[in-house]
């Protein structure tokens, strides 16, 4: 006799089924009409960069908390259901959601009445905040985490991923564009706990790009300077979406995503390295060049072998006081 396999706990909350014992992960929304047309380019309706993220809370609606713990909760209204269904579902979250969360804080059954979930004791549920940003994960096997899911997608601050099928939408599914998520900035998805290559490549793309926006907004000459190191022709006069443009024809490439960041994560760290960086601009642009002797293939400074190749030159330089010195003169006269 086969052995009975236990069913599964699971609940529908704003067309996105929530499963015990998942891992879900936040993702790039695909970005709207209205979007700018950077975020198309990129497929996302939110700025890629891991350092950017979102608290979010639980909210008041109609001098109501929007907790799905009772039937007047406002995630009932915004889908058009009956009281009577409601009052189903509200049931469903308190045993699926709430229950397995006493044991952590036993006041937050305080969330299962209307009554003391009023607008009026509106600093009494403040601090439960959910912090969202593309790549966190929950664990659904744990109550905090389902908890912290389940609050990110009551808000309307997840969208799912992708379309649902007929029996999929009997069930409550929803697609991914539908209207409820219209003010959605992040998409979720259920990711196995191990990464395959393709998912690990998808992050690190991900994080390419976010050292791509981030430096623009704080740092467009740290940027230039990296993107140039790397082969990319970018220069400070272009706009950020051409530099961004030739960034993701680059790219393309897995190396040349895993180089790009180990160059980043130098800058970073080594402030030699912004030397070198340095050093490399005026050898790009020329200028460098005309201030070093050449003998065959090998440049010289002061007596000194610089090597054959303008990295070599740029890292040689940056190594030695004198040298650096020395250049920096020599450049800034020509």
């Amino acid at each position: 006799m086969a052995k009975k396999v236990k069913e599964e706990k699971s609940i529908v909350v704003l067309g996105i089924e929530i499963s015990d014992n998942h891992i879900y992960e936040i993702v790039p929304k695909k970005p709207s009409q209205n979007a700018p047309d950077l975020y198309k380019k990129l497929g996302s309706e939110k700025m890629l960069d891991p350092n950017v993220s979102n608290w979010v809370s639980l909210y008041t609606k109609d001098g109501y908390w929007n907790t799905g713990f009772f039937p007047e909760s406002h995630i009932y209204q915004k889908l058009g259901i009956s009281k009577e269904q409601a009052e189903v579902e509200s049931q469903k979250a308190i045993a699926f959601i709430l229950q397995p969360m006493e044991r952590l804080n036993r006041r937050i059954m305080d969330l299962v009445n209307p009554e003391v979930s009023r607008a009026d004791e509106k600093d009494k549920f403040d601090n439960v905040m959910v912090n969202l940003s593309v790549g966190r994960q929950f664990n659904t096997s744990k109550p905090q985490d389902r908890f912290e899911l389940y609050i990110a997608i009551l808000g309307g601050h997840l969208a799912p991923v992708g379309f649902r099928n007929n029996v999929e939408k009997e069930s409550g599914l929803l697609d991914e564009n539908n209207p409820v998520y219209a003010t959605s900035q992040y998409a979720v998805e259920i990711k196995d706990k191990v990464r395959s290559v393709k998912e690990k490549r998808s992050k690190q793309v991900f994080t390419a790009y976010g050292k791509v926006y981030s430096l623009l907004e704080t740092n467009k000459k740290a940027i230039v300077s990296i993107l140039n190191y790397e082969g990319v022709g970018v220069s400070i006069d272009m706009t950020d979406e051409a530099i961004t443009s030739r960034s993701q024809v680059f790219f393309e490439s897995e190396e040349n995503i895993e180089n790009f960041l180990d160059t980043v994560e130098k800058y970073e760290k080594d402030n030699v390295f912004k030397d070198e960086l340095l050093v490399m601009d005026s050898i790009r642009n020329n200028r460098g060049l005309k201030v070093l002797q050449k003998e065959g293939r090998e440049y010289y400074l002061l007596g000194k072998s610089l090597g054959t190749t303008d990295r070599q030159v740029a890292n040689r330089i940056a190594k030695d006081d004198v040298l650096y010195e020395e250049f920096l003169k020599l450049t800034a006269t020509k």
